[in-house]
């Protein structure tokens, strides 16, 4: 799985190269410090590893492949869909969970499917408010663009702050527990401390969702 969200990252980048320099947005390809046909290369053999690596796990093929082309359509799809881009990055954010319940033979709750979506679903609609101006000059129009900069931040935050508060409620063990209030702390500073920029707080925003990730792969099955 982390083999192949590094090849979708490739390929969004690769995809959303003129997007992107458009925007200003500093990333390797867009900068031409990697090369568009190196960057092929690297996601092939990207894509590569996964596939082995999947084989040799012995099970979960199928959501691989599916997992795969959801990956490589991703960039088309939500350029021609813009909106659809936040549920469409949610959604893809499940298969890890549901993978390694079967590469494990475990089985999770729904409830850890929608917790862990409706937190990504809001990170990503924060991540539009503060990539507006950038979006815009890419030429796409994200709910950010509808809804305006602060409504957006609004909805983002909620969706984030509801989520991992649903998260501390709903894990059990003293590890796991900890892991999920440790979650929603981080995240109430990071939505709450005042000082921050939009931008600092996305960034900030990666440390509670990897709290959260641990609890509800740990206190979910």
């Amino acid at each position: 799985m982390t083999a192949l969200a590094m090849f979708g990252f490739t390929v969004n980048d690769i995809f959303d190269y003129h997007k992107d320099r458009a925007a200003g947005i500093k990333r390797p390809i867009a900068e031409e410090t990697l090369s568009r046909a190196s960057a092929v290369w690297l996601a092939a053999a990207l894509l590569f590893a996964a596939c082995l690596l999947a084989v040799l796990a012995g099970s979960g093929g199928m959501v691989v492949a599916i997992t795969s082309a959801a990956l490589f359509l991703y960039s088309p799809v939500t350029r021609r869909y813009p909106l659809s881009k936040d549920l469409y990055a949610a959604s893809l954010c499940c298969a890890p969970l549901y993978y390694g319940a079967l590469a494990g033979g475990g089985a999770y709750e729904w409830s850890s499917y929608a917790v862990l979506g409706c937190f990504v679903l809001g990170r990503e609609i924060l991540m539009d408010a503060e990539e507006l101006s950038g979006d815009l000059r890419g030429g796409v129009r994200t709910i950010a663009a509808m809804l305006g900069h602060r409504c957006t931040m609004r909805i983002g935050s909620t969706l984030m702050l509801v989520s991992a508060a649903v998260l501390a409620s709903m894990v059990r063990g003293s590890v796991v527990g900890f892991s999920a209030v440790a979650t929603l702390v981080a995240l109430v500073w990071v939505l709450c401390m005042p000082g921050l920029d939009d931008q600092m707080r996305v960034r900030l925003s990666r440390f509670p969702m990897l709290l959260g990730a641990v609890a509800v792969a740990f206190g979910g099955a």
